[in-house]
């Protein structure tokens, strides 16, 4: 009997003892929904707003497993983009773009139209469109490349390719070789701050690492790289996966200079599938990877960083970055940002909050890159689960209000995706179409949608500038 009694008593200590470490566990409050085979999370209001010290970084939950890959590691497997049926896409008619003018009576786009006019004949014209879960994966740009080809210059090839990503890319698979470590200026921050066009920075442990990239839309015809400062040299072999013959083999020299090294190399036959492989005796940082085709003209890159709320740059080294967008000619910043912030955006000091601190990305970005336009594109409509069903926020249009008062205060253009949504607090239109998922994220179609109306409207002022000019 006692040695039941004992028995009894541990097993209540320990029934104790688990409860309290299940209360005072910490709980992940991240919300989060699986749109096919995507993960698109929304960041915690603890991520948003963070405590004292933090608040201008806003973070997102980080998946170590994917900052360091070891071995061979496939993140996307036999990836088939399905084909989006354009017959349906039928947009709100109406004028979603705001153009600001300047005190030098110049237009917002201007910078960015004069490139085009000037320049896309005999260079490559960058677009850098950076965004959250929106946008990741070449989503929205890759629907622009094409629809922007009919009229501009356009490469319709993805240009930059995060080497490490967390959801489908709809425009390549990868598969990565080797040892690969990510810096963001949103969740791993660079010691040094050191970060390419991107926001983000790659770096490989010696002696190998690789990347296999096989395209669902094109094929790609020449490569450039942007890689840091290295005590070795460091070889790049490209290979043309389906016949495995070398296309190329760069041995480039070690510079012990901060600043970032550009190389550039074309093949003699566009390629589909292609592998290249790094080797050096030192770590070496990768900053950007870009894809090309043949010829120049306007090529838009997908800067998507999943969870994001934009104060990012506010951590960026400012002249590196710039250095990086210089080599790559940047004439167009397009910002897709706001979303994760939505939620915890309710008090007139959050919003004063959130005021001051996109209005010094804002300048922070025009820091980074006087020479490009910048265009503002405000947040969608957005719903949280209540019970049985989802409910908006209700705060979409004035946090876009928020920010297009902004792009007017710091001669921006501000496009208003929540009245291209419709303007009112819901998302019934949208989904009726099946142009939005119940939270927010975007279908295939809305994408698509967005890509378009986005375009028509770049093009509508393009039309006006030729007439002015």
């Amino acid at each position: 009997m006692r040695l039941i009694g004992f028995s009894l008593a541990v097993l209540l200590l320990l029934m104790l003892v688990l409860g309290a470490c299940f209360l005072f566990w910490p709980v992940q409050s991240t919300k989060e929904i699986f749109a096919g085979n995507t993960y698109m999370p929304y960041s915690s209001e603890k991520s948003v707003f963070g405590n004292a010290d933090t608040q201008q970084h806003l973070k997102a939950p980080v998946d170590s497993q994917l900052n360091r890959l070891k071995t061979t590691h496939t993140i996307e497997q036999n990836y088939q983009p399905s084909q989006v049926n354009t017959a349906d896409i039928r947009l709100i008619e109406g004028r979603f773009l705001l153009n600001t003018r300047l005190p030098n009576q110049k237009l917002a786009l201007d910078n960015f139209f004069e490139a085009i006019t000037n320049q896309s004949d005999t260079a490559h014209v960058h677009v850098a469109f950076y965004g959250d879960s929106q946008i990741e994966g070449d989503r929205v740009t890759s629907d622009m490349r094409g629809i922007l080809a009919s009229t501009w210059p356009t490469q319709q090839a993805i240009g930059f390719v995060p080497i490490i990503e967390r959801s489908i890319n709809v425009s390549v698979n990868k598969t990565l070789g080797g040892n690969w470590l990510k810096y963001s200026f949103f969740d791993k921050k660079h010691p040094k701050k050191r970060y390419g066009a991107s926001g983000m920075t790659f770096k490989f442990s010696p002696p190998s690492a690789s990347i296999k990239l096989k395209f669902h839309r094109m094929k790609h015809k020449g490569y450039h790289l942007s890689y840091g400062k290295t005590t070795k040299p460091l070889i790049v072999n490209v290979y043309d996966v389906e016949s495995w013959k070398r296309i190329a083999s760069d041995t480039l020299k070690p510079d012990s200079v901060a600043n970032a090294n550009f190389h550039r190399t074309n093949w003699s036959e566009p390629v589909q599938k292609v592998k290249f492989e790094f080797i050096s005796q030192a770590s070496t940082e990768v900053f950007g990877l870009y894809l090309y085709s043949s010829g120049n003209g306007i090529q838009i890159d997908n800067y998507g960083l999943l969870g994001h709320s934009g104060y990012g740059f506010l951590s960026a080294n400012a002249s590196f970055m710039a250095s990086q967008h210089r080599a790559l000619n940047t004439r167009l910043i397009i910002l897709q940002f706001g979303a994760n912030a939505m939620p915890y955006i309710n008090s007139p000091k959050e919003y004063d909050f959130m005021r001051k601190e996109f209005g010094k990305t804002i300048q922070k970005i025009k820091e980074i890159c006087p020479q490009a336009s910048i265009l503002i594109l405000g947040p969608g409509e957005m719903a949280r689960r209540v019970g049985g069903s989802y409910k908006s926020y209700g705060n979409a249009q004035k946090f876009a209000n928020l920010l297009k008062g902004l792009a007017q205060a710091h001669g921006a253009a501000f496009f208003d995706l929540h009245q291209l949504m419709g303007g009112t607090p819901n998302l019934s239109a949208w989904q009726r179409k099946k142009w939005v998922y119940a939270d927010g994220h975007l279908t295939e179609k809305g994408h698509y949608a967005l890509a378009k109306a986005l375009s028509d409207a770049l093009l509508q002022e393009w039309s006006v500038y030729q007439q002015a000019n």
